[in-house]
């Protein structure tokens, strides 16, 4: 019996970027983005592999852009089928095209098949100066001078490879000083809170919306010799008993790899759940929505620190 769907959406490569910002807001969990031009790089960085590669295979990449998420087969799945049709329909809306340009396929997969087209796209990488993350499938020493950071996603987001997230660890690697407290808002993986202790932290304490991160985040300490840190399901900016309990004592540092939306809501708040002199590293900005984000940030008080960009996504880290 199918256990997990595999709901892909192609479009066209003009609108790749509009579905991957559509999928990083949302709360569908992990996602693994295809398109030709990932595939001629990876042979381009691999001209050993050309040689195993079918023309014809390779000719079917041509024009292929599409993002898949993988959803439980339970008895909500129709209903998150249809928030995920009713979300493209938006979204073609809101950027003015087709809403057949976002074309839906849904194909049941058993936890085997799952698993091996999840791990396909997850490999070892190198991030900033200082990190090496590895799959926990993988075995490999770390290269000289780097920390091993050992991950299974799972269903989450959080892998370290989407642009958003090494922005933080690139800049989790400048920012989190010995013994520092962590707060880590919408913690996914983990994988946020779990670089910070790796690099020095002390502590780390995390919340999110989705019931199966508290339990990916504790396999994900283990792997890498870590006791499980904190984490509450719910929304800090609703749930007044929640931000009590994860903003007592303040935090030294604050992440928060969501969408500028949140961040912005965000803003005024955070100060609040700081120490004095607190770094708040937060990430998940589209270009386009940089400029108010960064308004907001500046109107709630914050010195900007730091403006980082990696392909068209942009972070901030700001000192309260």
């Amino acid at each position: 019996m199918a256990i997990w769907l595999e709901a892909a959406v192609s479009a066209p490569p003009a609108r790749l970027e509009a579905l991957t910002a559509f999928f990083t807001a949302s709360d569908f969990g992990g996602f693994a983005v295809e398109d030709e031009d990932e595939v001629r790089q990876f042979l381009e960085d691999h001209p050993d592999r050309w040689d195993y590669v079918d023309p014809e295979v390779l000719s079917a990449w041509h024009g292929v852009s599409r993002v898949k998420c993988y959803l439980p087969q339970t008895e909500n799945a129709a209903s998150r089928l249809r928030t995920l049709r009713q979300g493209l329909d938006a979204l073609a809306a809101r950027i003015g095209c087709a809403a057949s340009d976002f074309t839906l396929t849904v194909t049941p997969m058993d936890s085997e098949d799952w698993e091996n087209s999840w791990r396909q796209y997850y490999r070892p990488m190198t991030v900033g100066e200082r990190l090496y993350i590895l799959p926990a499938w993988e075995d490999a020493p770390a290269p000289e001078g780097r920390v091993i950071l050992r991950m299974d996603p799972g269903l989450t987001f959080g892998t370290g490879s989407h642009p958003s997230t090494r922005l933080c660890l690139e800049a989790a690697e400048r920012w989190v000083r010995p013994g520092a407290r962590v707060l880590d808002l919408g913690c996914g993986s983990g994988i946020l809170s779990l670089a910070a202790l790796l690099l020095g932290a002390k502590e780390a304490r995390g919340c999110d919306l989705r019931e199966e991160v508290a339990a990916v985040t504790a396999e994900n300490a283990a792997l890498n010799g870590l006791p499980p840190f904190p984490v509450r399901i719910g929304d800090i900016l609703t749930d007044a008993d929640l931000t009590a309990d994860l903003t007592d004592p303040p935090a030294d540092l604050i992440f928060a790899n969501i969408v500028a939306d949140v961040i912005i809501a965000l803003a005024p708040e955070v100060p609040g759940w700081l120490t004095d002199h607190g770094i708040f590293i937060c990430s998940g900005i589209i270009d386009t929505r940089a400029a108010e984000t960064e308004a907001a940030l500046l109107a709630a008080g914050f010195t900007v620190r730091e403006s980082l960009a990696l392909d068209d996504w942009r972070a901030f880290v700001c000192e309260k």
